[in-house]
């Protein structure tokens, strides 16, 4: 998907080439080490071939570079085959897990203006994941996977049913929201099953998906969280 985009925007890829090409001083070996230093996770590379090497592979450390670069940003052109666009990021932090789904929480929704976002953003539709009493109302389509009390129980017919939409929405163009109740207790074991079961090629592991999704969602403490949530997510035994 990435490849075919950059074919269809080369104007995307002439930006983060920009954002990640560096001029190293050709003396000053304080300044060379902090040109090879890894902002996001302070290490040290012998050149700059391995930094952008690093930032290629490592998802954490790409996630976030693209992050930081993009989090000032105003206005960017996107080139296509009639002219050139004005791409204008989008005013609201949601949390990107990839392609086209957004994940959001009660607080978000409760607190920010919807039609706005969902405007802004073409969202498409909307997957609410919430207890079986829970009113859930969006000027969109969506569904609701029901749950009572605390189980953690996966409904996997259910779970392939939205991700057969959500990949139908992306083929599309269309961007989803994932709404969960309270905190991400049930949103993120329900995304990592779309990415390992659906996009398994480049997310074949819970670590990979807990990686993708996990800094999205508590950016401050995904270290101290990463672990707990594996060990939960493989007792569950989302893919079988």
């Amino acid at each position: 998907m990435c490849e075919r985009w950059l074919e269809l925007a080369p104007g995307i890829k002439d930006y983060v080439d920009d954002k990640f090409s560096f001029s190293l001083p050709e003396t000053d070996l304080e300044a060379l080490e902090k040109q090879t230093k890894c902002f996001i996770c302070n290490t040290i590379f012998a050149n700059i071939g391995n930094l952008n090497r690093h930032l290629d592979t490592n998802i954490m450390c790409s996630k976030w570079a693209m992050y930081k670069d993009l989090e000032p940003l105003t206005t960017y052109n996107i080139y296509n085959e009639s002219n050139y666009e004005t791409f204008i990021p989008p005013k609201y932090q949601l949390c990107h897990i990839i392609w086209n789904v957004y994940l959001v929480d009660k607080e978000y929704v409760n607190t920010q203006n919807m039609n706005d976002i969902i405007s802004e953003n073409n969202i498409k539709y909307a997957i609410a994941i919430l207890p079986e009493t829970e009113e859930f109302k969006m000027n969109i389509e969506h569904t609701i996977m029901g749950y009572s009390g605390h189980n953690m129980i996966l409904e996997r017919d259910m779970f392939d049913i939205e991700c057969d939409k959500i990949e139908k929405y992306r083929q599309d163009r269309g961007n989803v929201i994932v709404y969960c109740n309270s905190g991400y207790q049930r949103s993120i074991p329900f995304l990592c099953y779309y990415l390992l079961k659906f996009h398994a090629n480049e997310v074949p592991t819970v670590e990979r998906a807990i990686d993708i999704i996990l800094p999205q969602v508590d950016k401050a403490n995904f270290t101290t969280l990463r672990g707990d949530y594996i060990e939960k997510i493989n007792d569950l035994k989302i893919i079988e």
